[in-house]
């Protein structure tokens, strides 16, 4: 927002970081208010520079209550809203820098993240690409040597699973953000990998260890760029 002329800032002044404007410059908070009590106040620089949130947890700043100062609309309308308090505001003054922050600040955050479309979708795909890749990783040792096996093939299929993930993940993840295609890349990657997963399971069932290693990595591909494709 741009001061408004005559303002100290048009006139060429320092801004109040270096000079204090006069006593009675501010708006004073109504003392008799009980969010008075959650207001911060500045008494090494002025006394009437208040900045803080309010009984009804609304942010206030002595700043924006001065009439005249901006001309940029409401300014507090850009404040509130939906996420209001989801993030902590700083206020910078002269050897002094205090950051307001919200009891239910976490609780606000966690809010405002799902607010956003599309944000649930992808708390889904990075647990599922992570419960599968993790639960694989584990039993990757009766998975591999299922058919009588020898224990060197853990060691085989284990490094491949591994190095298909990072592989996969730079493939999949760097043409996404190419393509601008996440959801879609998101939806087809968990279907196909659902598909390869009854597979494994199909062939673990029949005791087919070859087909079943196959799978695994088959499995890595799909599964693993999940993770950061959902990031």
């Amino acid at each position: 927002p741009r001061a408004q002329p005559g303002h100290p800032l048009q006139q060429g002044q320092p801004p109040m970081m270096m000079m204090p404007p006069p006593p009675g410059y501010y708006p004073r908070y109504p003392p008799e208010s009980p969010g008075a009590a959650g207001m911060h106040y500045s008494p090494g620089i002025t006394p009437q520079f208040y900045h803080g949130y309010d009984e009804y947890g609304h942010y206030r700043n002595a700043l924006l209550d001065t009439p005249g100062v901006y001309d940029g609309g409401d300014v507090y309308g850009d404040l509130r809203g939906d996420d209001e308090g989801a993030e902590p505001i700083m206020t910078q003054l002269d050897h002094q820098l205090d950051i307001d922050i919200r009891d239910d600040q976490i609780v606000q955050q966690f809010r405002a993240c799902f607010r956003r479309p599309g944000f649930a979708h992808c708390v889904v795909a990075f647990t599922t690409s992570g419960i599968v890749i993790n639960t694989l990783s584990t039993y990757m040792d009766y998975l591999v040597t299922l058919n009588g096996a020898g224990r060197e093939y853990v060691g085989y299929v284990g490094g491949t699973f591994q190095a298909l993930i990072m592989a996969a993940s730079l493939i999949f993840g760097g043409w996404t953000d190419h393509s601008r295609k996440y959801y879609f890349v998101t939806l087809t990657m968990l279907i196909f990998g659902a598909f390869g997963l009854s597979i494994c399971n199909v062939n673990l069932d029949a005791d087919a260890g070859g087909d079943l290693r196959l799978w695994l990595l088959v499995v890595a591909v799909l599964a693993g760029p999940l993770q950061p494709i959902s990031t």
